[in-house]
């Protein structure tokens, strides 16, 4: 029900804020309260933090209240004398297992931060795809605004082909040229467009959300945060949710052996009963008993050795999977380092060239309506200023993307756990 009031609460706000840009905390609030995969997580979370109240139960006092009551007959005649009740209350608590129910205990912490680590790995696979769908979003926004600065450069440099065409000074197939260059802008606006109406239904749907919005847009910086200059490769490693995972294993597999091992100790437990019973005429006989139970193992077929042998080569195969786990881990953070790096570098070349293609155009211009530059000269330019800022924008989109890649590597995510129980 909480969940349910929470959606209803987004869905109002999502109606009444509909024309204003949502910016990355809003996208996050609202895919925390819509995604699925989040809403999944974070119940088996809650499921696990159960089973360890559960797995506990065993050790405590265990209490039941029973009765009962019958009638006889003998030949179809009753007797007073032949109904019988009784009602009864009886306690047992477990004072030795061997060890198998601390290992339930820890076997179902074990769980416990495996569910933990699924929440993590779930929260930041979320974070990158909601990251990713943002960004194509805002870039694709950004993309139309500049396709659209296009066209409309485009649109001068006709005007200005034009001019020298009608003074004699330019010839028909310039003429012919800068327009065929004003059509492919004007198209490539409507293609920009059409890649905006995608992006923005990719991003709904990561958010969680079910209904179309045609109105929805994203605010943001295409600026990227720098990568770090150095790492910590095991420490960063054994932050991750896949190490967290793999730890977890380790130490269910850990319980398992000890609790495969109670099967050579004994099992002991007090127990105690009082009860009355009678029949419908006297209802007045009281008993109670108390006593201790002792079961000893002697022999079950070597099934008790056949479990402790499993039990110990599931630990030494999670142990291995554990050493496994950090490899690939650092493999992997290397190479998403190396990534993130590269893009962050490739900005600002970017940058550099654009600004610089930005002044040579702008040049390139009053000398080509001073008549100081050919045509074909000035086209070159032209097209070479509109490539370097197109670039830019997929240099930027291709930084913000390795960013997201790296934090998802690393195992970071914006939905953090609700009610999540310290490590």
């Amino acid at each position: 029900m909480k969940n349910g009031w929470t959606c209803l609460a987004w869905l109002a706000l999502a109606a009444s804020a509909a024309a204003e840009p949502m910016t990355w905390e809003a996208c996050v609030r609202r895919a925390a309260a819509l995604n699925p995969t989040l809403v999944a997580a974070r119940e088996q979370f809650s499921a696990a933090e159960f089973n360890v109240g559960s797995a506990k139960s065993a050790s405590r006092p265990q209490l039941s209240l029973g009765g009962s009551a019958e009638h006889a007959e003998q030949d179809g005649v009753a007797s007073g004398g032949d109904a019988s009740m009784s009602v009864s209350a009886s306690a047992e608590q477990t004072l030795y297992t061997g060890g198998r129910n601390a290992a339930s205990v820890d076997a179902a912490r074990a769980a416990l931060d495996s569910a933990r680590a699924d929440y993590e790995r779930a929260d930041a696979e979320v974070t990158y795809n909601l990251r990713r769908a943002f960004v194509n979003l805002l870039l694709a926004q950004e993309q139309v605004e500049v396709l659209r600065q296009i066209e409309q450069r485009r649109r001068d440099n006709l005007e200005l082909v034009n001019l020298r065409y009608e003074g004699g000074r330019e010839h028909k197939g310039s003429l012919a040229l800068i327009q065929a260059s004003l059509n492919q802008a004007e198209i490539q606006v409507r293609q920009g467009q059409r890649e905006v109406e995608a992006a923005r239904r990719i991003l709904l749907r990561t958010m969680g959300e079910e209904r179309a919005d045609d109105t929805l847009t994203v605010s943001g910086s295409l600026t990227c945060r720098p990568a770090p200059d150095s790492v910590d490769w095991q420490a960063e490693a054994e932050g991750t949710p896949a190490y967290a995972q793999a730890l977890a294993s380790t130490r269910s597999a850990e319980a398992g052996v000890r609790s495969a091992r109670s099967g050579y100790r004994p099992d002991i437990s007090l127990s105690a009963t009082a009860g009355r019973s009678g029949n419908e005429d006297v209802f007045d006989t009281d008993r109670w008993a108390a006593g201790v139970r002792l079961s000893f193992p002697l022999w079950s077929g070597g099934r008790t050795r056949y479990e402790v042998a499993s039990a110990r080569a599931s630990l030494a195969r999670a142990e291995a999977q554990e050493s496994e786990t950090v490899n690939g881990l650092i493999n992997d953070l290397n190479e998403s380092w190396v990534s993130y790096c590269n893009a962050v570098e490739n900005v600002v070349v970017q940058e550099s060239y654009f600004a610089a293609a930005d002044l040579r155009a702008e040049i390139a211009r009053e000398q080509y309506g001073a008549g100081l530059l050919t045509f074909e000269n000035w086209d070159v330019i032209e097209n070479d200023r509109i490539s370097y800022q197109r670039q830019l924008l997929q240099s930027q989109q291709q930084a913000l993307l390795a960013e997201a890649a790296w934090r998802y590597v690393t195992g970071r995510g914006d939905f953090p756990a609700e009610n999540e129980v310290s490590r």
